[in-house]
């Protein structure tokens, strides 16, 4: 392998790295809110931590499908898929662990417990959300490379 391609294919592997993470971390963080500071109708607005997070993942998957291709997209969004389904399923397992401190293990619950029932329903807005994401960017690609 030749150094450029040995750097190329570094710099892939870190961003799948850094794009797995992102998304463990984005469901993770899904159920803490954040105060915008904005409020309508007397009503505040709130945002979901995990949102930015979830934007990483998305840049990162826009950088690997301009850098790498539509296939190398779509293999990380699969590989990030699996190691979701990986962790939440270590987490399930954890939280079925007793723990020595109960006031430790009640948080650990109550953080945790309902990890999984928030995951399946983020796997299924991430999947359709990635394979949306990675179709509109290159059908725009397509539009404006071929006007170019």
């Amino acid at each position: 392998m030749r150094m450029n391609d040995y750097k190329r294919e570094n710099k892939l592997q870190w961003l799948n790295v850094i794009f797995v993470v992102s998304l463990i971390v984005t469901n993770v963080t899904a159920m803490i809110c954040q105060d915008t500071g904005v409020s309508i109708l007397g009503v505040d607005v709130l945002l979901p931590a995990a949102n930015i997070t979830f934007i990483i993942t998305c840049l990162i998957t826009d950088v690997v499908s301009e850098m790498y291709g539509k296939e190398e997209a779509v293999k990380m969004t699969k590989r990030g898929f699996v190691a979701q389904i990986y962790a939440t399923i270590m987490i399930t397992v954890t939280t079925m662990l007793p723990s020595v401190d109960k006031m430790l293990g009640d948080a650990y619950d109550l953080i945790f417990g309902l990890n999984f029932m928030m995951v399946i329903g983020s796997l299924a807005a991430y999947w359709v959300g990635q394979q949306c994401d990675i179709k509109i960017y290159h059908f725009l690609r397509g539009i404006f490379t071929k006007s170019n």
